[in-house]
């Protein structure tokens, strides 16, 4: 199996392999439908291959130079080809974090020599086939009014998914990181009298659907609004 750097040349067959499950893979379309192939280096694609066949690929987000590992990486495939693309991946200096179906997770994890410390956490994909029919929440794009108090509630949505903190981590980086969703609308609120009481963050928006990264409610108004059954 050889593994190689994609380029803009690749597109034709990553798109058809990315195709061959697009629920699963609406994230890395999307980034594909918007840059393409980053020729920059900042995000870098690799595809394992058999012969000519693309048996698995993995991208490294936020892959800037062999001294420090990438923010992310993303595989798809079979567990003998993610495998061979962690080797690539610890080579480059390795991942912070990996997003993945579980096979493809832990084949890149044992590809890059199964480093220390690691934290498993699942996370679920839920798809609606058939909704039903009803209300609806009206939602509107969050403003730069609102950046103060959504970098405190998506941070306390990340510690309900991912049992982290991102202020704990770097609150600098985190700040920056809600004004740039703000500025892009990925993240819609309800307001009431102009206080937030949901928030829903929009991980994946293209032509081939959307994804819906997490939804939060105020701990105070859960409480405020708690119903007691008899």
């Amino acid at each position: 199996m050889k593994v190689v750097k994609l380029t803009n040349q690749h597109l034709p067959q990553l798109y058809t392999f990315l195709q061959a499950n697009p629920i699963s893979n609406l994230y890395l379309i999307d980034l594909l439908d918007r840059q393409k192939i980053d020729m920059w280096g900042f995000n870098v694609w690799h595809g394992a291959f058999q012969g000519d066949q693309l048996l698995g690929i993995n991208l490294d987000i936020g892959s800037l130079n062999p001294s420090q590992p990438a923010k992310m990486s993303v595989p798809v495939g079979d567990a003998q080809a993610c495998c061979a693309l962690g080797e690539v991946t610890q080579k480059m200096g390795g991942t912070l974090k990996i997003l993945s179906e579980r096979q493809a997770a832990m084949a890149l994890w044992e590809g890059m020599g199964s480093p220390q410390p690691f934290t498993s956490s699942k996370q679920f994909l839920l798809y609606c086939e058939n909704p039903l029919p009803g209300s609806s929440l009206e939602l509107s794009p969050a403003t730069i009014e609102d950046h103060d108090i959504l970098v405190d509630y998506t941070a306390q949505l990340r510690m309900e998914d991912e049992g982290y903190n991102p202020m704990e981590r770097d609150p600098a980086n985190w700040r920056r990181i809600i004004a740039t969703m703000i500025n892009q609308q990925k993240i819609r609120c309800r307001k009431e009298k102009g206080t937030i009481l949901f928030l829903l963050e929009v991980g994946t928006n293209c032509s081939q659907g959307s994804q819906v990264g997490g939804v939060f409610v105020p701990r105070w108004w859960l409480d405020i609004n708690a119903v007691t059954v008899v």
